[in-house]
């Protein structure tokens, strides 16, 4: 992962910290023309969602949070934000007294917010990874409470949602919050729950190999998800994010002892088909949201053993 223009030994440092009265989210941030964004809740009895942003300069402190408006609605906290093209996303899911699907939003720099559809039926946003112009959505429940994990997969074209959404092939176990990224032509899910409701950590892989390449042609594959093919990473509740290629994952925390939170920091090597080591993080953390731009790691939220973390580090990982 490390390039050879790096001058010194690479380490996680202070790089600002969560918005004020923030509440740490547990779904995926994003970089969108020069900022980070990510939905926060700010009031512990209340779950509305409240989208922020922050300039990333360089190596300048992550500290000017900016509120952004969503669109009309009352929206949960627990909400994706994504980009495609151009274009920024998000994935919400609305306050109301029935469960309804998440909903899908769009937005230009100098554009208002355009509805875009909304998930197949029963599905909430909790996992997701674009791929090429198709947003691919997977697993999720149909409560809140973690009792009906769903196991199928969908895929939409972005660039023409007219087309609707289309299966793909259901993930061979229920997973609760599957962190999931798009790497050359397969799709890896980290899978956190299993059917028999244990804690775990298990890599889903999907081959796109045989999918159409026409922008008009519904995602599709003749392969079935492969369990095991990456070896399992031994922690649960990590960050997931790509990295010039390369899968990585911050942090999470031992199964079977809650206390056991890790600072540790792993990338996926594909030729050696093993898990190594990055340098640590300052600060252990579980359910940390990470994201990736200009040869930097930015890991955030999560909580600690016994309480929520409101600081942001970072990790340069290759010169600029």
């Amino acid at each position: 992962l490390f390039r050879a223009n790096l001058t010194t030994t690479p380490q996680w440092s202070d790089f600002g910290s969560l918005p004020r009265g923030a509440i740490s989210p547990d779904l995926q941030p994003c970089v969108y023309s020069g900022h980070i964004y990510c939905i926060f809740k700010m009031d512990r009895s209340d779950d509305k969602a409240s989208l922020f942003r922050s300039p990333l300069n360089g190596h300048s402190r992550v500290a000017d949070w900016q509120p952004v408006d969503l669109p009309v609605g009352q929206w949960r906290f627990h909400s994706y934000c994504f980009t495609h093209s151009d274009t920024f996303f998000i994935a919400v899911t609305r306050m109301s007294g029935t469960l309804e699907p998440s909903q899908i939003y769009r937005k230009t720099n100098v554009g208002t917010w355009e509805y875009v559809c909304e998930f197949p039926a029963g599905l909430l946003a909790y996992g997701l990874a674009v791929m090429g112009h198709q947003l691919v959505v997977f697993g999720g429940c149909s409560e809140f409470d973690y009792k009906c994990p769903s196991q199928s997969v969908h895929a939409i074209d972005l660039n023409d949602v007219s087309t609707g959404w289309h299966p793909l092939p259901a993930l061979p176990c229920e997973c609760i919050f599957p962190r999931a990224v798009a790497i050359d032509n397969a799709i890896h899910v980290l899978a956190y729950k299993d059917s028999t409701h244990t804690w775990g950590t298990e890599v889903l892989s999907l081959d796109m190999t045989t999918t159409a390449s026409s922008s008009t042609t519904a995602l599709s594959t003749t392969s079935q998800w492969s369990r095991n093919t990456i070896p399992l990473v031994p922690l649960a509740a990590c960050g997931l994010v790509v990295v010039n290629g390369q899968m990585v994952v911050v942090g999470g925390w031992i199964p079977g002892d809650s206390d056991d939170v890790q600072k540790s920091v792993f990338v996926y090597h594909s030729e050696s088909g093993q898990w190594l080591p990055l340098p640590s993080l300052n600060t252990a953390i579980k359910n940390a949201l990470v994201v990736a731009y200009n040869n930097k790691l930015v890991s955030f939220g999560g909580s600690g053993q016994t309480y929520l973390l409101s600081g942001i580090e970072i990790l340069q990982v290759a010169a600029d």
